[in-house]
């Protein structure tokens, strides 16, 4: 299994100077549409890494992606991305944690 990337151009660049070779700048709406489009079609494909601002664009997509796939490949996982601002946001796999085993088992007391 492999790992795809589709991100702005400077993740992008990031995640090509780690060896990742399935890796697809999305501009635009129409770039991070036309990116799902092509990485749907690649059965080898495991992980797929989402840059946080094009998930702002395609939500929509990422959502139906995630209900249609057979089993559980590929892995959907939003990432932050180097324009991020950080904010008040929940850490998706923390997310992913608590839907699993219904605990929050970071919370602070």
């Amino acid at each position: 299994m492999k790992v795809a990337v589709i991100a702005d151009e400077n993740t992008s660049l990031a995640f090509r100077l780690i060896g990742i070779k399935e890796v697809y700048v999305a501009r635009s709406k129409w770039d991070a549409e036309k990116a799902v489009k092509v990485v749907r079609e690649m059965s080898h494909i495991g992980i797929v890494l989402i840059g946080e601002s094009v998930a702002d664009y395609i939500k929509e997509e990422i959502e139906e992606w995630k209900k249609s796939r057979r089993g559980i490949y590929p892995i959907i996982m939003i990432v932050p991305d180097i324009k991020s601002v950080e904010e008040e946001r929940e850490d998706p796999l923390r997310g992913m944690i608590k839907r699993s085993i219904g605990v929050d088992i970071l919370a602070k007391r």
